[in-house]
């Protein structure tokens, strides 16, 4: 093979894989609702809360930045919150647990 064939041969293959990608993520995009994405923190709040802790705690409202789809908020009884910020496809951008002695804590 020449220089020319390997060289073309690399970037047929790169501009393949970035095809796979870029697919791969505006099908997830697509597909992905709401609902699957609220029910996907609030199960983390759950876990997370312990006792007492229901899905019901949790509401969702719309994200304030293009890059933040959702925030799901989930309130405790006892005073604490936890807020999930969920991008495009659904993955965790953020997490801020308040507690209502403590300043907000965000990782």
């Amino acid at each position: 093979m020449s220089l020319t064939q390997v060289a073309f041969t690399v970037l047929g293959a790169f501009l393949a894989l970035v095809a796979v990608i870029g697919l791969r993520l505006g099908w997830t995009a697509a597909t992905i609702t709401e609902t699957e994405v609220i029910e996907r923190y609030a199960s983390a709040y759950v876990a997370e809360a312990g006792g007492g802790a229901e899905l019901t705690d949790c509401h969702a409202e719309a994200g304030q930045t293009w890059w933040i789809k959702l925030r799901v908020v989930c309130a405790a009884a006892d005073g604490r919150e936890w807020r999930f910020g969920a991008g495009l496809w659904g993955q965790l951008m953020y997490v801020e647990r308040i507690t209502p002695h403590h300043k907000e804590i965000r990782i």
